[in-house]
C-alpha cells in the first residue's frame, strides 16, 4: 500500500490525520480486522514515521495480530545513484515470523543484498536528447545558482518530484556532459556579469538540461522495456514518476517479506 503522501511531506501543510486525503487509508485500516491478509508492505515519505497516522497504523497492526518492522531506506543503499528516502513497513500475520530480529526503525536491510558502490550517472543517459529538455536562458538567469548539477561520473542525484520539468528548486537534479572544472569556470565568469541576457547565453553553452523521463525511469530502477503510452506527455510522465517508488528497493523488501 502507498497511501497519499501529501499530508506528511516537508513541502506540504503536514495536516496529518486532519487532511481529508488520509480518509482512504483510515478506511482500509478499519477493514483489516475483517480481511485475511497475511503480508503487508506500506510505503510513504519520510515524515510519516513521526505522524499520528503512523501511530494509528502501528496500533491497528498490533490490535489485529501482526508483527511488523519499519524502515527508512534510500536507493543509494542499493547501489543506485539517487536519493529518495522513504518510510516502509513490512507486516506479517502471527504466528508467522520474520527471518530477522525485530527492532526499532531500521536504516538498512537486515540481509546482504550484494549492493556495491553506486553506478555512475553515465550508465543511465540517453544517446540522443531532444532540445526541449535543455534549460532556457531565462531559467538559467534566475535559477543558475540553486540548481543541483550532476555529471557523467556523478554517483548521486537528488530526489525527483512530480513538479520536475516545470519547476526548478527542490524538484530534482540537472545534468551536463561538461566537466566540473568547465562548469566552475563558466559560473565564475557568469556571476561577475551584470547583463542578465549575456549571463544566460554564457550559461546556456554548458548544455544544462533536465534528465529525460526515460533517464528518470532508469534511476527509479524501471527496466528499459517499460514504456509510457505515446499519448502521455512529458509533464505527465514526470508527475507519475515523482509519485512512484523505486522498483529495486521495493523488490528487495518484497523478497524480505516473503523470506
Amino acid at each position: 500500500m502507498s497511501p497519499p503522501c501529501q499530508p506528511f511531506t516537508r513541502n506540504g501543510l503536514q495536516n496529518d490525520v486532519n487532511d481529508k486525503r488520509t480518509a482512504s487509508f483510515l478506511h482500509v485500516l478499519s477493514l483489516l480486522k475483517d480481511l485475511d491478509i497475511r503480508n503487508i508492505l506500506i510505503e510513504n515519505v519520510k515524515g510519516f514515521e513521526t505522524s499520528t497516522m503512523r501511530n494509528i497504523l502501528v496500533d491497528t497492526l498490533n490490535e489485529n495480530g501482526y508483527t511488523f518492522q519499519e524502515f527508512l531506506l534510500t536507493p543509494q543503499q542499493f547501489g543506485i545513484p539517487n536519493s529518495r528516502l522513504r518510510y516502509y513497513c513490512l507486516a506479517k500475520k502471527l504466528p508467522e515470523q520474520f527471518s530477522f530480529k525485530i527492532t526499532d526503525m531500521k536504516h538498512s536491510l537486515p540481509v546482504e543484498i550484494g549492493a556495491a558502490d553506486c553506478f555512475p550517472i553515465s550508465t543511465i543517459l540517453d544517446d540522443d536528447v531532444n532540445e526541449k529538455f535543455y534549460l532556457s536562458d531565462s531559467i538559467l538567469q534566475k535559477y543558475c545558482n540553486i540548481i543541483d548539477i550532476c555529471y557523467k561520473h556523478s554517483k548521486r542525484s537528488c530526489c525527483f518530484t512530480k513538479a520536475y520539468g516545470r519547476f526548478i528548486e527542490g524538484t530534482g537534479s540537472i545534468f551536463t556532459d561538461r566537466t566540473e572544472e568547465e562548469v566552475e569556470k563558466v559560473y565564475l565568469e557568469a556571476n561577475q556579469l551584470t547583463d542578465t541576457a549575456v549571463k544566460g547565453q554564457l550559461l546556456k553553452n554548458l548544455g544544462l538540461r533536465f534528465f529525460t523521463p526515460k533517464e528518470v525511469c532508469r534511476l527509479m530502477s524501471f527496466p528499459d522495456t517499460y514504456t509510457f503510452p505515446t499519448s502521455v506527455s512529458d509533464k505527465k510522465k514526470y508527475m507519475v514518476l515523482g509519485n512512484s517508488i523505486n522498483v529495486k528497493v521495493v523488490s528487495e523488501l518484497i523478497k524480505l517479506l516473503y523470506s
